[in-house]
């Protein structure tokens, strides 16, 4: 377990943060300002704006103003200063093919950006003290057994929130566990008080809602 968990933190840093200097590099190489990848401070946003910055065409920089211009440009858009023919590059129009594959890699990007976050915070979920507490209590609870009848394992995605402040904090979350008999819902409420949590409410939605734990 413990070696699980310094995998996934290894993993996050790793997409957390090498993005960011990947990301400045090719913001400058681009023409556009390397501050674009402050949102590299929230977990996996300076990966979206590193892919971003992978397909947004590159600009050039007008030395009078200081406004960013497509390559192909004559003249700033701005306050039409001329630029030097050495930097005015050939207008070529986007192809249809080469716009589908635009279209689609940043459909891909962001989809996979997506399906990340969800594990992530799937997995921080799944590695809460609240959580681990929920899936014993219904181990050794004995109404739970009766329904499931076998060693009650999670199965799938975790939807809700866990917020904490110091020692105190909330959980209200709910997810799927599995027996030999079937797959139901868990719903869940706990409570975190001088750094220790607890279970407040613990339902499991068969074919009615079956209390567990209702304090």
């Amino acid at each position: 377990m413990e070696t699980t968990i310094i995998l996934m933190l290894l993993f996050i840093l790793t997409i957390w943060i090498v993005p960011i200097p990947l990301g400045i590099k090719k913001a400058k190489q681009k023409g556009f300002s390397p501050h674009w990848m402050w949102f590299g401070i929230f977990p996996l946003y300076g990966l979206l704006v590193f892919l971003i910055l992978c397909f947004v065409p590159k600009m050039k920089k007008c030395a009078n103003c200081g406004e960013k211009n497509k390559l192909y440009a004559k003249t700033c858009q701005r306050c039409n200063n001329a630029f030097e023919e050495s930097t005015i590059i050939e207008y070529k129009p986007e192809t249809k093919k080469h716009r589908i594959i635009k279209i689609t890699s940043i459909i891909v990007a962001v989809f996979v950006f997506s399906i990340m976050m969800i594990v992530l915070l799937d997995g921080t979920f799944k590695n809460s003290e609240i959580y681990k507490m929920a899936l014993e209590t219904l181990n050794n609870n004995a109404q739970a057994q009766m329904i499931l009848n076998k060693e009650i394992k999670s199965s799938g995605s975790v939807t809700g929130s866990i917020s904490t402040s110091g020692s105190s904090g909330n959980a209200d979350f709910s997810f799927s566990v599995t027996g030999s008999t079937r797959k139901v819902k868990v719903y869940v409420i706990g409570i975190k008080e001088f750094d220790k949590w607890r279970l407040m409410k613990l339902y499991i939605q068969d074919k009615e809602l079956i209390k567990i734990i209702d304090e």
